[in-house]
């Protein structure tokens, strides 16, 4: 079993969360929170606003560390188990400019 490790944001602002709408390959369709995989040396925190920045185009500050989910899928007759760590984040703004691809 290979492991992998995430982070992402529950973005808020004014009382809103920030979904984006993923629809991969046509396989699958959902809403979901924007998350990425940590590169080498980074802090799980940059991990999570860089990610929240380039999927969502947002800038955000975080506000609290909510936690860690956990699961695991087959990628390429592989199973792997993911981590994904959490941090509640504050917008600056309603304005967001997502990635073709999210």
């Amino acid at each position: 079993m290979k492991e992998a490790v995430s982070c992402g944001g529950v973005v808020i602002h004014k009382g809103k969360i920030l979904l984006l709408y993923k629809n991969y390959k046509n396989r699958y369709d959902a809403w979901v929170l924007p998350k990425g995989t940590v590169e080498p040396d980074e802090e799980y925190k940059d991990t999570a606003l860089r990610e929240v920045a380039e999927e969502a185009g947002v800038s955000a500050q975080i506000i609290k560390y909510l936690g860690k989910s956990q699961y695991s899928f087959m990628a390429a007759n592989e199973q792997i188990q993911k981590d994904v760590n959490w941090y509640l984040m504050k917008a600056n703004n309603y304005y967001t400019k997502p990635q073709k691809e999210e």
